[in-house]
């Protein structure tokens, strides 16, 4: 016969092993996040900010980490055997994009300083994928090495 109090501990063993199958990050990913409004300059705003200061570091001419050079925007949009790194309109098939939604610990997570990218311009950054990756062209396009900037708010 089962007493009380071992009824009450199934039932706690029970809950909490349901809330730990249930536990999620509480780092908000691009998903739970409200969709961006449609902005023209997005590229402006938010992609070319957050290329600049957190990306062409490792990514550039000089140092094209993994094949991966922001300088050379048609690298970007290529097909390797590996898929494209910029997948217009598809950012769950954009290996950047899938690089960047790792969580910060992970080894394959970019960028690589384990500071991660900051919710509002991941979100901004799959928006621009989904609505297309619009790349300016000729000099609007080129991105300059600028000084390395993370969001102290936000710890490793």
């Amino acid at each position: 016969m089962i007493k009380d109090f071992q009824i009450c501990r199934l039932l706690l063993i029970g809950a909490g092993l349901a809330s730990l199958l249930s536990c999620q990050s509480t780092k908000p990913s691009a998903a739970t996040l409200p969709p961006a409004s449609v902005d023209p300059d997005v590229f402006e705003k938010t992609i070319r900010p957050m290329l600049e200061h957190r990306c062409i570091h490792c990514h550039n001419d000089k140092k094209p980490n993994a094949g991966l050079n922001f300088q050379n925007p048609s690298i970007l949009f290529a097909t390797t055997e590996m898929g494209r790194f910029l997948d217009p309109g598809s950012p769950e098939t954009s290996r950047i994009y899938m690089a960047i939604l790792k969580p910060k610990t992970h080894p394959g997570a970019m960028p690589g300083d384990g500071w991660g990218i900051d919710p509002v311009d991941l979100q901004g950054f799959r928006t621009w994928i989904k609505q297309g990756a619009k790349w300016p062209e000729g000099e609007a396009g080129k991105l300059e090495v600028k000084d390395y900037r993370v969001n102290l708010d936000d710890s490793p």
